[in-house]
């Protein structure tokens, strides 16, 4: 149904470029009904079968709507009209008022775009929320019963257990239960006792409680994956600004992906800090809430392109990193080049886009790249290309990361920034934002 409806509001526009012949013949008419109704020569210049005016206004209205100089037309105008400068000025209001109707008639279909995206948007994810995970409980009785006799023989008492398993084939083991008597046992521990079982590695899910006690609880271990990531940020704020208008984030969700994403306002300060914070919060809720990159990239867009406050933009940079496959998806909207350190070799990714608000229907292309462990991915934003000044701001980035050799992603970040620095001479003139991420097998 959302679906149909998106369709729907897509059927509805029809962008506006260029006048129709009805819609110029209109302007001449509002144009003669102000000046030549009242005209002692209304009747030579119109009611004969011979005159010329209506193609003359025409031309007119013609070179206006090309953009053309009507110097041409405004001589020939003034060759049949007496009041040629009352003509011109009415012929150019009555244009100036019609243009402004199209920009804002293709406003409202751009608006429309915008529905039928997010429209787009909710089909997808109620789609993607009734693919409920299915309860193998039942096919895995075997390996069931083995984990309860495993968490009783720890004194450990199973009130409820369930194996789901989702799309991808990822399981999810959901205990309900708590131990005997008055011990405690550690959450870590039961994840361990699972995947010793199973064969499988298992964690507790995010903020899970760390002790099970004589307090009935529930708990939910999720299967972790081959790859692990950390992250470090190294950041410098503009000489004469107190806020840096660069903001980061960095997600490891459940679903079993990395997400880390740069943010660039334009400017800097308070405002563009205000503009690249909000880009980067919606982010964060949409990967949250399960949306894929380019479909949490187009929803942020539309948003940003209705919000429209003061004309301000941002860049954005986004990483989607599937942990136990290690291929990284790249989406950039405006944004500088990203660097990818494996081994002595130093991978450049870019696309050129417009930042993200600024029309309605821009694409998201997608970079692929395949990850690996000892893998370092080095965003950065602009503020730290611009200002090495040398020929090759790209190359000698390259060559900066490659002779970094510390496996702490924040040292690393920082040693960046501060061989960047020194061929600034220590100044700041834009905001610098650093933000590198270690990619390692568990």
């Amino acid at each position: 149904s959302f679906e149909k409806l998106s369709k729907t509001f897509r059927q509805m526009n029809r962008y506006k470029e260029d006048f129709t012949a009805e819609e110029l013949g209109r302007m001449q008419t509002e144009v003669t009904g102000r000046i030549c109704a009242s005209c002692n020569q209304c009747a030579i210049c119109w009611e004969e079968n011979t005159t010329p005016m209506y193609q003359v206004l025409y031309r007119f209205l013609q070179a206006l709507q090309r953009g053309a100089d009507v110097n041409e037309s405004a001589q020939e105008l003034e060759q049949y009209c007496p009041y040629k400068d009352e003509m011109i000025e009415q012929i150019m209001l009555v244009f100036e008022k019609a243009h402004l109707n199209m920009a804002w008639y293709n406003r409202l279909q751009e608006n429309r775009d915008v529905i039928a995206q997010q429209l787009d948007a909710m089909a997808y994810i109620m789609e993607d929320c009734a693919n409920e995970e299915q309860d193998v409980t039942a096919r895995e009785g075997k390996l069931a019963a083995t984990m309860r006799y495993a968490w009783k023989e720890r004194g450990i008492t199973v009130e409820q257990l369930r194996i789901l398993e989702n799309s991808h084939g990822k399981w999810q083991i959901y205990f309900q239960g708590k131990t005997r008597g008055t011990k405690c046992i550690s959450v870590k521990e039961m994840a361990k006792i699972i995947s010793s079982v199973s064969g499988r590695s298992f964690k507790p899910v995010k903020d899970s409680k760390a002790l099970l006690g004589a307090k009935s609880m529930s708990l939910l271990f999720c299967e972790s994956c081959r790859l692990t990531a950390y992250y470090g940020v190294a950041k410098a704020i503009r000489d004469d600004e107190q806020v840096s208008g660069d903001n980061f984030s960095f997600q490891m969700l459940d679903n079993g992906s990395c997400i880390m994403s740069v943010s660039d306002g334009m400017g800097s300060g308070y405002a563009a800090c205000k503009e690249s914070e909000m880009v980067i919060d919606l982010i964060e809720k949409f990967m949250e809430a399960g949306f894929l990159p380019d479909t949490a990239l187009r929803m942020m867009n539309s948003a940003m392109v209705t919000h429209g406050e003061n004309n301000l933009f941002s860049t954005v940079d986004l990483m989607r990193l599937e942990l136990d496959s290690g291929i990284a998806e790249f989406y950039k909207i405006g944004a500088a080049v990203t660097f990818i350190r494996h081994g002595d070799e130093v991978r450049v990714v870019e696309q050129s886009s417009l930042p993200v608000g600024v029309f309605a229907g821009q694409k998201v292309p997608k970079i692929t790249q395949k990850l690996e462990n000892s893998d370092f991915v080095v965003m950065v934003t602009d503020g730290v290309l611009e200002h090495l000044h040398v020929e090759n701001a790209n190359q000698t980035m390259q060559e900066i990361i490659r002779a970094v050799t510390t496996n702490n992603p924040a040292q690393f970040a920082r040693e960046v920034l501060d061989q960047v620095l020194l061929f600034t001479g220590g100044r700041v003139r834009d905001d610098m934002t650093i933000l590198t991420a270690g990619i390692w097998e568990r």
